[in-house]
């Protein structure tokens, strides 16, 4: 029987090396995960206490909601995040659609403008991590996993006049579980834009979260 020597050439070493880094990375990526950023676009955020989620949240207990109003700036994106049009759109229709369908499969009523009974939504985007498509294709090809991940960092206030109903600041990364939405730029942060606005319609629904994914 007729066998390959075993050497240590550079090339073989150089190979070795870069999987188990690669391995090593995609231990340390693990699955998705929700918290807090460091910091809050919120004027009173000394309001919000931590959520068992990681995320910071406060809901006003007496005030019931029956209504929303989504303004057409409802998720605000600062200029200074480096997204291009068709990412910052992504970012916005994530957030409306995922927030309308909570909202109205619990009962709540879309209404056209502020007014009576009805609470204004608006949220903001304080940072965003864009994924590299073309290195989670690679990846994915040798370790069947995307590596690069991405996320968003966002707040989001529910107000009733000038009065605040619910507040949420939240962060959600994707881990290497999301290969859906890996290949990309812009699909973790979307992925995680939803997760967001699902988690704000628990909150302001004042029920149980669900879970991050």
């Amino acid at each position: 029987m007729f066998a390959l020597p075993f050497t240590r050439s550079p090339m073989r070493f150089r190979v070795l090396s870069s999987t188990s880094m690669l391995a090593i990375g995609l231990a340390l990526t693990g699955c998705a995960s929700v918290g807090s950023p460091p910091q809050s676009s919120l004027g009173s955020a000394e309001q919000l206490t931590a959520q068992p989620d990681g995320t910071r949240a406060w809901r006003a207990a007496e005030v019931r909601v029956s209504a929303f109003h989504l303004p057409a700036d409802a998720l605000e994106i600062g200029a200074s995040i480096k997204l291009d049009d068709q990412q910052r759109v992504a970012l916005r229709r994530a957030f409306t659609r995922a927030l309308v369908k909570e909202l109205q499969d619990a009962g709540l009523r879309q209404a056209d403008m502020p007014g009576s009974g009805v609470v204004q939504v608006r949220g903001t985007v304080t940072a965003v991590e864009l994924a590299r498509p073309g290195l989670n294709a690679v990846t994915t090809l040798l370790l069947l996993a995307p590596l690069s991940r991405g996320g968003v960092s966002l707040d989001v206030e529910a107000l009733y006049g000038a009065s605040r109903v619910a507040a949420l600041s939240f962060k959600g990364q994707a881990g290497v579980n999301n290969v859906g939405s890996a290949f990309s730029g812009i699909g973790h942060a979307e992925l995680q834009t939803e997760v967001a606005a699902r988690k704000f319609a628990d909150l302001l629904l004042q029920r149980v979260p669900k879970s991050a994914s």
